[in-house]
């Protein structure tokens, strides 16, 4: 028996395990603490109680806060128009062309208390003692940049639509540029229905009811204006109406100028680029612009914005008398409005001499310093030669504008270095500095732009050489040759278009805009230059979502020209807590420093000129992105770096934006070649900071005579290509530029295969051995090894691959925006006219009294 076990049966009682839980039992508890006695806490959830009683305390703090908000904003309404605040702004619109603003403006000016002459143009401010209110009028002339910068400031709009015509295609621009920048409070006005048949009268109100609430539906009240009783029912509507506050100038401080006076000082330097640069110097002054101050407070030491001309300084602001104080006594035998009644309050006690407000202090004074002088000895780099001598001809003046070598098609880098040129140092290597134009191989590869899907040919020709993706499409000579696009520039200035050039040109965009929606990022390899040369700025990533990509990595020079934040949100809102000055309501006169006096050649009477102020910061350079998207009316294809106008909040200028996609799920961005419709996109550029919230509207600037043969000379205008908003203000966000080498199947074998046509030498193939290939079909896969010496390479997959698929490598590398934003007039190109005549030519000078004073009196001293 030595050795037996019993066995139990199948009838032996099986308990069941203890199981202790999610808790320590208490024998574990006292193995743990061993006997130790210490300090136990126990935290206690809070009650339901506590948390309701919470939520309701939270609820009602929102709640009061929304009420305060509320009644500020209801306060600031009824103080418009009044004692208490400012005029209220009323801007004239015109949506048709057969719309008579000039007579809707002098139906409403009939109900003022004194008589105004129907020719006066700018803004005309009078006293309503009917309606209790004081009104600043401004007909806008069908311009959309004058429509724009009315809408900017206007408190409510008078969309004037005529009866024999309705809105036409320039009114449907106006209003989709308006909605785009913030639309102000507005009435809209139907002209011209007497003049209609009665039968159809019905008919048209309808047509203009449905519009108005179509486009409107908070303001969908449509009142006619053909006689002096509808005139005084619209002036009714237009004083009790309430005034919507624009959330993007509600904090900023601007004010529609009233009267202009310039004093010339004396002269300063000339820049090199700038728009009168004929001589050394320029004649320079003190601007003194005079209006109601609106928004935010103002300092003297803030800097201030003339509309397309830049920032200057101010060096006192002055409280000056109100020239149109505010009455409610109805003028008898002719005479003019007394005052204020003294129930007003201290409303009516208002200024009678000329007092200083506010003078500059220098010490706190905002500085005109835009950018970064950088410091190339700062830090360590590693340069090349070719680097080091870019860098110092930049520090030290002395950069040229590059050339481009001719080379014969087929020539390698090495062989084009052996061409003697008379400019042998301003010569292209191939690989230059510049990360996002890639010049290199546009002359070495040779050819014209070879297809960008399916077999490539054994010639060099037929191959894209930058077509695809790697150039950007830009060169470094862009815009500076004389025959671009067609346009050429005749001995006196004049220009001419050669109408069969810019038609080719237009209809070669077209085309890459639709090959780069069918076949994005897929560029073909050239043949006469190694694929590890021409790419050598680009890398692999296992992961465009998750690989990290260091920001501060391989930066450009230009990034050390801007200025960064650590915490731009957190400065935004310190400098706003911090803002103090002058108050809004108050009649002031700015004294702008060092103001060309060629400022007046651009000022036009009939055009509204509003003067902004500038936070703290918002003159410095720095990368911005914005969020747009793409308006569809505009039909003509959009390319990566290409000029457009952009206005953003009070600024409009010139730029050219970089476009990347726009997603929320990844640090790195994925560049876009085309500005594409029907979808979301981040354009970047280098620009000034600003504040958000700020609206954004980009325009292109066109020929509306193009391809009128009896009409030589272009007639610019301005197309709104796309509206959006501030993103951000972040040099650190990664833009990608992502190119497909493709390839395809020679040999199949199981998982394994030969391609070919991804790359035409054997040290290609290893050099890009470690990338990750994928194929169209779904399959993936890596480089083994190359085959032969004309660049076939053994891959294996992860499954059979189909003969008809196409083998793709994805490789990347960061690009930047283009150096180079500058105002509208900083700059004077022939296609750009001056927009009135203020000044004359034989009073331009800064010896004399300036014509602009004249005129500007002459046109004020009647208000």
């Amino acid at each position: 028996m030595e050795g037996h076990r019993h066995r139990p049966g199948p009838l032996k009682q099986t308990n069941k395990a203890f199981k202790p839980g999610k808790h320590a039992t208490k024998g574990e508890l006292r193995r743990k603490v061993k006997g130790k006695v210490g300090k136990t806490t126990v935290q206690q959830r809070p009650s339901l109680k506590k948390v309701v009683g919470n939520s309701r305390e939270n609820r009602k703090k929102l709640q009061h806060i929304k009420s305060l908000q509320k009644k500020a904003e209801v306060l600031h309404s009824k103080r418009l128009g009044t004692s208490a605040g400012p005029p209220k702004i009323i801007g004239i619109i015109s949506l048709g062309a057969n719309a008579d603003t000039k007579a809707a403006r002098s139906m409403l000016l009939a109900e003022a208390s004194s008589p105004i002459s129907a020719e006066r143009v700018g803004p005309i401010t009078a006293n309503f003692p009917a309606f209790k209110q004081r009104m600043t009028l401004f007909e806008a002339p069908r311009d959309i940049e004058a429509v724009l910068d009315i809408a900017k400031v206007a408190d409510i709009l008078l969309l004037v639509i005529p009866a024999d015509g309705g809105v036409d295609a320039t009114g449907e621009a106006f209003l989709s540029a308006v909605k785009a920048q913030g639309m102000p409070s507005l009435l809209v006005a139907l002209q011209g229905l007497a003049a209609v048949p009665q039968k159809n009268r019905a008919d048209i109100k309808k047509q203009i009811k449905e519009f108005a609430e179509f486009h409107f539906p908070d303001f969908d009240r449509v009142l006619p204006l053909d006689t002096a009783d509808e005139a005084t029912q619209v002036m009714r509507f237009l004083s009790n109406l309430r005034v919507r506050q624009v959330l993007s100038r509600e904090r900023r401080p601007y004010l529609l100028v009233d009267s202009l006076h310039f004093e010339p000082t004396g002269v300063q330097p000339s820049a090199a680029s700038g728009p009168f640069a004929e001589s050394t110097t320029i004649p320079v002054g003190i601007l003194k612009v005079s209006g109601y101050l609106r928004g935010g407070p103002l300092s003297a030491n803030d800097l201030v914005h003339l509309p397309d001309f830049g920032d200057f300084q101010m060096s006192q602001i002055d409280g000056t008398p109100d020239p149109h104080p505010y009455s409610t006594r109805v003028p008898k035998d002719g005479k003019k409005g007394e005052g204020m009644e003294a129930e007003e309050g201290e409303g009516a006690q208002r200024r009678e001499t000329l007092e200083i407000l506010d003078m500059a202090d220098p010490d706190k004074q905002e500085s005109l310093q835009s950018e970064v002088v950088p410091d190339v000895m700062a830090n360590e780099q590693n340069l090349t030669a070719e680097d080091e001598a870019e860098i110092m001809s930049q520090v030290s003046g002395t950069d040229r504008k590059k050339k481009r070598k001719k080379v014969p098609k087929g020539y390698s880098s090495y062989q084009s270095a052996w061409i003697v040129d008379s400019d042998e140092d301003e010569d292209d290597d191939g690989e230059g500095e510049d990360d996002e134009d890639d010049q290199g191989s546009m002359d070495l590869d040779g050819g014209e732009k070879g297809k960008e899907h399916g077999e490539m040919g054994m010639d060099g020709s037929e191959h894209s050489n930058d077509e695809g993706g790697d150039n950007d499409g830009d060169e470094e000579d862009d815009g500076e040759d004389d025959g671009e696009d067609g346009w050429t520039e005749d001995g006196d200035g004049t220009e001419t278009i050669d109408m069969e050039a810019a038609e080719l040109e237009r209809e070669r965009m077209r085309q890459e805009a639709t090959e780069d929606m069918k076949w994005p990022d897929e560029v073909q390899t050239p043949m006469s230059v190694k694929a590890k040369i021409r790419f050598q700025k680009y890398r692999g990533l296992k992961s465009f979502r998750n690989t990290p990509w260091d920001p501060k990595e391989n930066l450009p020079l230009d990034y050390a020209r801007i200025f960064q934040f650590k915490n731009f949100t957190r400065t935004v809102k310190k400098l706003l807590d911090e803002r103090d000055g002058i108050v809004m309501g108050t009649y002031v006169t700015l004294h702008v420093l060092n103001v060309p006096q060629a400022l007046g050649e651009w000022i036009n009477p009939s055009r509204p000129f509003v003067v902004s102020g500038l936070f703290k910061h918002e003159h410095k350079t720095t990368v911005i992105n914005f969020a747009v998207q793409r308006m569809p009316s505009y039909t003509e294809p959009v390319k990566s770096k290409e000029e457009l106008i952009i206005q953003c909040g009070f600024r409009r200028y010139r730029s050219r934006p970089v476009f990347s996609q726009h997603s929320i799920s990844s640090d790195k961005f994925k560049s876009e070649r085309f500005f594409q419709p029907n979808r979301n996109s981040v354009a970047t550029i280098y620009g000034p900071v600003m504040v958000p919230p700020a609206p954004v509207l980009m325009f292109k600037e066109i020929d509306e005579n193009f391809g009128l043969s009896a009409s030589p000379k272009p007639v610019h205008s301005l197309r709104l290509v796309a509206i959006g908003s501030l993103l951000s203000v972040d040099p650190d966000r990664v833009v990608v530029k992502k190119i497909v080498l493709t390839g395809y199947p020679y040999k199949i074998h199981k998982r394994g295969a030969v391609i070919k046509h991804m790359f035409y030498h054997p040290d290609d193939v290893r050099w890009f051995s470690p990338v990750e290939l994928w194929t169209k079909y779904g399959r993936s896969g890596h480089i083994k090894e190359p085959l032969g010496t004309h660049g076939l390479m053994k891959c294996r997959f992860d499954g059979k691959i189909q003969n008809h698929d196409t083998v793709c490598m994805n490789l990347y590398k960061r690009i930047y925006p283009k150096w180079g934003t500058t105002t509208l007039l900083s700059e004077k190109p022939s296609s750009y006219r001056p927009r009135g005549s203020a000044f004359s030519t034989s009073s331009s000078s800064a010896s004399g009294p300036s014509a602009l004073t004249a005129e500007a009196l002459a046109r004020h001293d009647a208000m």
